[in-house]
């Protein structure tokens, strides 16, 4: 348990500096910032469905030349992903 100092609080904008430093480090990506905060995006990641589909087809093209459709939509579903955004506030 971390040793907690309650003569000493920790200021708004201490607290958004690191919030957003602990964003940036977990891949977060500053769209905009302004004075009432910042608008954050995440890259799109692939996710373990997807890859699955794309190994699966890989395999399936290999062996009996079909397996294309898993591979297209597996790339469908990445390209028309969501983008996550979530605005840190510095209040």
């Amino acid at each position: 348990m971390p040793f907690l100092n309650c003569s000493v609080s920790e200021s708004a904008d201490e607290r958004y500096k690191r919030q957003l430093r602990a964003a940036l480090a977990n891949g977060w990506i500053v769209i905009s910032e302004g004075p009432s905060g910042a608008q954050l995006e995440v890259p799109r990641r692939m996710k373990a469905w997807m890859k699955v589909l794309l190994i699966t087809g890989a395999v399936l093209l290999l062996a009996w030349g079909s397996g294309l459709i898993l591979i297209v939509g597996a790339l469908v579903a990445y390209a028309t992903q969501k983008k996550e955004t979530k605005f840190l506030s510095r209040m």
